[in-house]
């Protein structure tokens, strides 16, 4: 399960993390979205999966959104 949202691994990672504290939870899990997202899109495009590249920046784009 990646913890990118909203795919299952981020739902499950803002769940767990906003035990933390609701808004520093909720950070949190937004800033592992990101970083995990860039780092698939990065692998993703080295093996050549350009498909998955463009869903791994999308969904950190609409993360990115949601966040500000």
């Amino acid at each position: 399960l990646l913890p990118i949202w909203p795919l299952d691994g981020g739902q499950v990672a803002r769940s767990l993390l906003s035990a933390v504290g609701n808004d520093l939870g909720y950070s949190l899990a937004s800033g592992l979205s990101l970083v995990t997202a860039g780092i698939v899109t990065v692998v993703a495009w080295q093996m050549s999966r350009p498909v998955i590249a463009v869903f791994a920046v999308y969904f950190a784009f609409k993360e990115w959104q949601q966040s500000v």
